[in-house]
């Protein structure tokens, strides 16, 4: 009997779920970390930021050049999508938050390489200023950017268990805006032509990496589209300009201003239990297409009128 092989199988079962979920060290992460650990950044307190960097080639790029509207464009959608999905993850799915945004903004440094344009990002919030604002000793948190861009690779893992089925279940978990701003980013790599390379290494850890080619990422937004994972259920207050007998009546919302509301989902004769200038409260839901290049349109569907007092 091999009691040193049951013992040694026996150890590791101990770490099963740490094993599964660690990230692949490379040789130049392996020699990082000996050099940070030997500075003692990981004794008591974290101060290093984490870097990135994120590499677009195909057809949208000549030599090292590239449409600057369309890079741009691209590079702000998916700041943007790092903000929305480090906002969902710290408890606000249905609207940024404000300490959100500021955790997660990005400062950039951009370099040409031959056959793509880089684009080097850094936290724009310095690690003790987040995690020791109080000048704490010890800490084992992670910034909320580095926590976004974790979720995001696993969003983006089109390879991993992030597919189909499970990528629309990770989206309805983070809510209509991140994926609204996850359809904003592939849409515009897509329409640009852009393939994507993303690397992102924090303090002491393997750096995480993913890939997007413009076939992934039409396949995404495929998702998203389909299964309508970036409509948002939203509650209109106000009264009606107009009622008609067509599907598209105009209301005067509290929040929104004048705006075209489809009825067509209401059964019956809405028509007749309805008359300009009552006041009513609308469950509906609210699409927002965002396209490069073109306005943001919106528009809303009506789920469910009540009729309040003025």
């Amino acid at each position: 009997m091999d009691t040193q092989h049951d013992a040694n199988k026996e150890f590791f079962a101990l770490f099963a779920d740490e094993l599964a979920t660690a990230v692949p060290l490379s040789a130049s992460d392996l020699a990082a970390i000996s050099i940070e650990s030997n500075s003692g950044e990981e004794a008591f307190r974290k101060t290093i930021r984490s870097t990135g960097s994120i590499r677009f080639t195909g057809h949208g790029i000549t030599g090292h050049q590239g449409d600057a509207e369309g890079l741009f464009s691209a590079g702000n959608a998916f700041v943007h999508l790092v903000t929305a999905v480090g906002s969902a993850l710290s408890g606000a799915r249905s609207k940024i938050s404000e300490n959100a945004a500021r955790l997660t903004r990005l400062n950039l440094d951009a370099s040409p390489e031959p056959g793509s344009v880089i684009f080097n990002l850094v936290p724009a919030i310095e690690p003790e200023t987040e995690l020791r604002p109080d000048g704490e000793l010890m800490d084992d948190k992670q910034q909320l950017v580095d926590q976004a861009i974790s979720e995001v690779e696993r969003l983006m893992n089109l390879d991993g268990p992030a597919t189909g089925d499970s990528l629309a279940q990770s989206l309805e978990q983070l809510g209509p805006i991140a994926a609204r701003s996850l359809r904003t980013f592939v849409a515009t790599t897509e329409h640009q032509h852009l393939d994507v390379d993303f690397a992102w290494r924090q303090p002491l850890q393997g750096s995480r990496r993913w890939k997007l080619s413009v076939g992934d990422s039409s396949y995404v937004r495929s998702i998203i589209d389909g299964r309508k994972l970036d409509d948002e259920p939203v509650r209109l207050t106000g009264y009606w300009k107009t009622v008609s007998m067509s599907d598209s009546w105009i209301l005067v919302d509290d929040e929104y201003g004048t705006i075209a509301v489809n009825v067509g989902d209401i059964k019956g004769a809405p028509w007749q239990e309805n008359n300009p200038e009552i006041r009513v409260q609308i469950d509906a839901v609210m699409i927002v297409k965002e396209a490069p290049g073109k306005l943001t349109r919106r528009s809303f569907k009506a789920k469910k009128i009540i009729k309040i007092a003025n």
